[in-house]
């Protein structure tokens, strides 16, 4: 244990110490001290636990820390991978912007910053936004505790609470003042315009330009729950569809998420919010989904915005897996064959000949083969409205991505001319079928030339007839051992009452 005099020798921001946490003990690094506000004049230190999200950070007491000294960051490495803790939701309810715009901005000679200068950007985010600021929001009838920096006026720094009213989205510093707004604000929902009702669940549609300072009041409140988000007080450009829950009494907001007016790169989302206390509760498939349906409104493939947190990917995954289960699972026939990628285009998909997809029951397969059904990347993208990478990320992750190659590679000799009956042989990774072919032995000058051009040919085939097989087996078997539930779908398209710009 420390005393008060080796707290001035040793406990210095830069340095590593382990400390208590609950019933464990973690490596953590001193960001910052300050003076007790308490009448014991003694320091208390602001620490970050080493391989662990950043939310956990928190100001302790000397007492906390174990007597041993860490000097460096190397060391002991704790059991939960960086980023994500044993408290993480399951949901993926946060997603964030990146920390600095992809395309690099011009200064005024027309120039562009060099990565230099976006890596110094960089680093003084990162020194400015290190210590959470203010300890908790009381926001509607939740008090909720913070888990990252957010930049409220400096007059805000260190307040233990930040009162927000959630029908306008006021923020202030007193409670009495809190009180009183309370009982004489009369908005009785968000601004803009009613896009989506059903049940108790209303989504409402803002324009950051026309509704500028509640967008960035709402912002300031976010920044307290997304560790990288960017986008604080430029909200012009942005549309902000906020999702609110009835109860007996008013409409709560429960989340948010926003999206580029114009996205040059189709992201339908920027940026994904559910509050804690309205968390894992589906709230965040219902903004995911909604947001995949506007793009479908549009005739656009969309995606969110790159790159995403843990938090956030986890709900992207969860839908993109039930989105895809759910086509499969749908979809008439036997099976689904997906053509592999082409050489000539990342995304466009060659789908094979239905002689070449061989299921389990291969017999009953080839008496039935009007049921063999082949579908592209693309086209699923296109039912989806979920874009290309995405799709192929989402196979991989069901583990459906595994090419069967119709024409495994065979060695051929000088003398010896190959024609390949293209079976399948292999068989949802099961039953092989051994292809089909003859060798013939000839020493002619033509034969040699046939068999030289016969090689080039075989060698593009093999590379544009590999695909996937998936069996109806493999889709319901996936669905039954993780415990999917393809029918709980927390949107109503009948909800739905959004129409593009252009059709208003």
């Amino acid at each position: 244990m420390t005393n008060k005099s080796e707290s001035k020798a040793f406990l210095e921001p830069g340095t590593f110490h382990f400390v208590k946490w609950k019933n464990d003990i973690r490596k953590a690094e001193i960001l910052e001290k300050r003076i007790c506000e308490d009448s014991s004049n003694d320091y208390i230190y602001y620490v970050h636990y080493e391989g662990f999200d950043r939310r956990l950070d928190e100001w302790v007491t000397p007492e906390r820390f174990v007597k041993a000294v860490v000097t460096s960051s190397s060391g002991a490495t704790p059991a939960k991978r960086a980023g994500v803790d044993e408290e993480a939701t399951d949901e993926g309810e946060a997603s964030y912007q990146s920390r600095f715009p992809k395309k690099r901005k011009l200064n005024d000679g027309g120039s562009v910053k060099g990565p230099k200068r976006e890596d110094a950007l960089e680093k003084e985010h990162e020194k400015n936004t290190k210590v959470r600021n203010i300890g908790a929001a009381v926001f509607g009838q939740y008090e909720i505790d913070t888990w990252y920096y957010s930049p409220f006026p400096d007059e805000y720094k260190y307040l233990e609470k930040v009162y927000f009213c959630e029908r306008c989205m006021k923020y202030m510093k007193m409670k009495e003042t809190w009180g009183r707004h309370m009982s004489l604000c009369d908005h009785k929902c968000p601004p803009g315009g009613l896009v989506y009702e059903s049940g108790r669940n209303k989504i409402y549609e803002i324009d950051g330009k026309l509704n500028k300072l509640y967008c960035q009041n709402l912002c300031l409140l976010a920044k307290f729950f997304i560790d990288h988000k960017t986008i604080y007080y430029d909200v012009e450009g942005f549309i902000f569809y906020i999702l609110t829950e009835n109860d007996e009494n008013e409409e709560h907001v429960v989340g948010y998420f926003s999206k580029e007016k114009v996205s040059y790169d189709n992201n339908n989302l920027a940026c994904i919010l559910v509050f804690p206390p309205y968390q894992r509760r589906g709230h965040s498939q219902l903004l995911i989904e909604f947001s995949y349906e506007l793009s479908k409104k549009e005739g656009k493939i969309g995606s969110p915005e790159k790159p995403i947190s843990d938090l956030g990917m986890k709900g992207y995954r969860a839908y993109w897996n039930k989105a895809i289960l759910r086509l499969l699972k749908n979809c008439k026939g036997a099976d689904v064959g997906i053509g592999s990628v082409s050489e000539s285009s990342p995304f466009s998909v060659t789908p094979p000949e239905a002689d070449k997809i061989i299921t389990e029951d291969h017999e009953d397969t080839l008496q039935k083969k009007d049921e063999i059904i082949t579908i592209s990347i693309n086209k699923i993208s296109e039912m989806t409205g979920i874009r290309q990478d995405d799709v192929i990320e989402t196979f991989r992750e069901l583990g459906f991505l595994k090419y069967r190659n119709p024409l495994p590679f065979i060695e051929t000799t000088a003398t010896s001319a190959v024609t390949i009956h293209p079976i399948n042989n292999v068989v949802n990774g099961d039953h092989r079928h051994e292809p089909y072919h003859q060798v013939h032995n000839h020493n002619s000058h033509k034969n040699q030339q046939h068999k030289l051009h016969h090689d080039e040919e075989y060698t593009q085939k093999r590379n544009q007839n590999r695909f996937v097989c998936i069996t109806r087996r493999m889709v319901d078997d996936y669905i039954r051992s993780h415990g999917i539930r393809l029918e709980n779908r927390v949107f109503d398209v009948r909800g739905l009452k959004w129409v593009p710009d252009g059709s208003r």
